[in-house]
């Protein structure tokens, strides 16, 4: 009976966790609504590591978030042997769990688990991603997966409006017409895109947040739309006057982008703020300036050097990259300047020329 009431209680905390989310989706950022599911996970199974994975178009798997204090497990996503695991898990497409204390997974070379429960995320029959928790001190058995079902139901429903594709279909026909306005810019919102993606994969940024960098640099001169052809296509230095008015485009960005997500809305508004806090329109130095909004001022920048533009020719890329190094610390996050200059030397950052 004990037993019994104890998977009960368990029951009803994650169901309460369950009520609670989805009466504060709106107000909880993307890592929050994960790590409370991966905290619930825990907390019931008594484990002491959750991973929440899914896989990209190229069926390479890769982790939305890890909640726990294993950091070998955590951190082995590029290891031969966790991209196996997943990829026999994704083949399972059942719920599961192993208790072997004496041999490593039999298949796997230098398998490093010897205890795990997986429960799929399903929608409408499609495999979405993987629910999994660790523990070391007593075995799983079937109760456990009656345990995570639910919550593994809960991401199944909250995956799809996270990978809204929709979106940036949107995102890119906003700024068409943007970029219409002013032909010097044309393609500049996409290769910024681009260019952000290729820094936010070396800094090991998470797939989910990497989604809201793409619509993020998509849509971060969306402000730009209410601003003057005359100001925009100007060919030559701008007067004070003229500044400001450009400067305002962050927050007319912001405003617009507000009506699809607030989390869309402060990245774009602090996409000019410098690192050491001269930027605009609120002066954050530093780690207060969202780490999207940092990524998107190095790409931003970046694009513009090495884009022609009326009043001057474009920069080399060699060129752009020792400017973006020289302002490391200053006007950029040194360790994302990093990123980039790291990507570039070893080829995987890709110049689009306009």
């Amino acid at each position: 009976m004990e037993n019994a009431l104890s998977s009960q209680q368990k029951m009803d905390r994650i169901n309460q966790t369950i009520l609670n989310l989805t009466h504060r989706f709106d107000e909880l950022t993307v890592d929050e609504c994960f790590s409370q599911i991966g905290s619930a996970a825990m907390s019931a199974l008594d484990g002491h590591f959750c991973g929440i994975y899914v896989w990209d178009h190229d069926e390479e798997p890769y982790s939305l978030a890890t909640i726990g204090s294993d950091r070998e497990f955590s951190d082995s996503i590029d290891q031969p042997w966790m991209k196996e695991f997943i990829h026999y898990l994704k083949q399972i497409e059942a719920p599961t769990f192993m208790n072997d204390p004496e041999h490593p997974f039999p298949n796997i070379e230098n398998f490093p688990l010897r205890q795990y429960i997986c429960y799929p995320i399903v929608l409408f029959s499609e495999l979405l991603g993987l629910m999994i928790v660790l523990r070391k001190d007593k075995p799983f058995e079937e109760d456990d997966l009656f345990l995570l079902r639910p919550l593994a139901n809960l991401l199944g429903t909250a995956l799809p409006n996270i990978y809204n594709d929709s979106l940036v279909e949107l995102a890119e026909i906003c700024i068409r017409f943007l970029e219409e306005k002013d032909p010097y810019t044309h393609g500049h919102s996409l290769r910024v895109m681009k260019y952000a993606d290729t820094i936010a994969r070396e800094y090991k940024l998470p797939a989910h947040a990497r989604r809201e960098l793409k619509i993020c640099s998509l849509l971060h001169d969306i402000g730009k739309v209410i601003i003057k052809d005359s100001i925009l296509s100007k060919p030559g230095r701008l007067t004070d006057y003229e500044f400001k008015i450009m400067q305002m485009h962050p927050q007319i960005g912001s405003n617009i982008t507000e009506k699809i997500g607030k989390h869309f809305a402060e990245k774009i508004l602090y996409h000019h703020e410098r690192y050491d806090g001269k930027g605009y329109p609120a002066g954050l130095k530093g780690d207060e300036i969202p780490l999207i909004s940092r990524i998107i001022a190095i790409a931003d920048a970046f694009d513009a050097m090495t884009s022609r533009r009326s009043y001057r020719n474009s920069m080399t890329v060699e060129k752009a990259l020792e400017e973006i190094q020289r302002n490391g610390g200053t006007q950029f996050d040194p360790s994302l300047v990093e990123c980039l200059v790291k990507a570039y030397k070893e080829g995987r950052f890709q110049i689009i020329h306009a």
